[in-house]
């Protein structure tokens, strides 16, 4: 059961790499070709003026940062979903790299939204949201190597204990009866 689980994981973070793809490649076209310098009017007072305000007025200005965020909130989205679905693998390490995984989507995703929110003018608050996006690819790699690594030695060594099974009965060491046994025990496992 916890191998059909780990194993639904993996497409999900696959599929968390590939958005982490375009949202590296918008990111990029954004830092290179978009205008960097929208000043903050003085007239948005508070959060809500600067979310209703400021921040549609820029994705007006540059329509490739609502792509950008549309696709972290898909890579959040998937985060979530990934936690959600790690914890039935009730395999530790797993579910520790997907809360990593998760804890660094929402680094970035704070911090990115911080730095537009902030003129993306505080390449500080710049800096960390790529830490964040580097350590999700990461922990991304980590968690499809550990599944792979968690759930394969079982199999690989069931798979050669029933290669010795047939091998000792082809060669007559041990009888029928014995050898249905043993793959039944082995089945078992």
């Amino acid at each position: 059961m916890s191998n059909n689980i780990s194993r639904f994981l993996v497409p999900l973070i696959i599929f968390q790499v590939f958005l982490l793809t375009i949202q590296f490649i918008i990111g990029m076209w954004i830092n290179l070709f978009a205008p960097m310098n929208i000043p903050i009017p003085q007239h948005y007072n508070g959060m809500m003026g600067m979310m209703s305000g400021y921040l549609m007025s820029v994705m007006i200005q540059i329509p490739e940062i609502m792509a950008h965020m549309m696709v972290g909130i898909l890579i959040g989205l998937l985060a979530f979903i990934s936690l959600f679905i790690s914890f039935f693998t009730k395999k530790l390490l797993i579910i520790i790299l997907v809360a990593i995984n998760g804890f660094l989507t929402l680094i970035a995703g704070i911090y990115g939204l911080m730095f537009l929110l902030g003129g993306m003018q505080n390449n500080i608050l710049s800096f960390i949201m790529s830490i964040g996006f580097i350590g999700i690819v990461f922990s991304d790699f980590g968690i499809i190597y550990f599944i792979d690594r968690i759930d394969t030695p079982a199999s690989k060594t069931n798979t050669n204990a029933i290669s010795i099974l047939k091998e000792r009965y082809a060669k007559g060491e041990i009888t029928k009866a014995q050898y249905d046994q043993m793959l039944a025990d082995l089945a078992k496992k």
